[in-house]
Parts: structure tokens; C-alpha cells; sequence
């Protein structure tokens, strides 16, 4: 069912989330959200540009520094993310209805 959702921006998005909202004030640059997700600030150039040419994310230039892109989940790429939670949803409602309540029992004492 991802797939309907285009899975990779998904992912990609999903990873970059939690950075891209973890900035209080203004949106966090390209080189704060690489430095979050502890990922090369180069790979995290590449993957954003991926995502703004897809109008999932847009990258706006910092007033402050001309060199700096500040970054902001456009509503097309909280769409996505929407949807494709919906698919997970689905998917997990699909697959554990077949299961009884031993099995989910025992998936909650593993605990996180």
C-alpha cells in the first residue's frame, strides 16, 4: 500500500520530521537538521533537494546568513505523511485482526 504513496519520500520524510519540527521560532537550516539526525551534511543536501523538487519540503533562503537554507514541510508533504500513516494503519489493523489475544499480549511485555 505505500507504494500508492510514493514509499521512499515517505521514509525520507519520516526521518526528517522529527528534525524539521524541533526548532521552536523559526525553521531549522539544512546543516541544524544534519546535525540532529547525526547524517553528513551533504547526503542531507541531496535528500532535501529531493524532497523540495517533489514539493514535500521548501528550502527558503535565511535572511541572516545568505549561505544557509532554512527548511519547512510543505501541506503536500504533511499530505503525504498523512496518508501513508493511514496505509500503516490499515496495514497493522489488517495484519493483527488474524491474531489472537495471546500474540498481542505478548508483543505488549516487550515493551519498547
Amino acid at each position: 500500500q505505500l507504494a500508492s504513496t510514493g514509499s521512499f519520500d515517505v521514509v525520507l520524510l519520516d526521518i526528517m520530521l522529527p528534525g524539521l519540527s524541533g526548532y521552536p521560532g523559526e525553521p531549522p537550516t539544512q546543516r541544524q537538521l544534519a546535525d540532529q539526525a547525526g547524517t553528513d551534511t551533504m547526503m542531507t543536501s541531496q535528500v532535501v533537494r529531493k524532497l523540495a523538487d517533489r514539493g514535500l519540503l521548501a528550502r527558503a533562503d535565511d535572511p541572516a546568513d545568505a549561505r544557509a537554507k532554512r527548511l519547512q514541510v510543505t501541506p503536500a508533504g504533511l499530505e503525504l505523511v498523512a496518508k501513508a500513516l493511514k496505509d500503516v494503519e490499515a496495514a497493522d489493523a489488517e495484519f493483527f485482526s488474524a491474531t489472537d489475544d495471546s500474540f498481542l499480549d505478548a508483543l505488549a511485555r516487550l515493551g519498547p
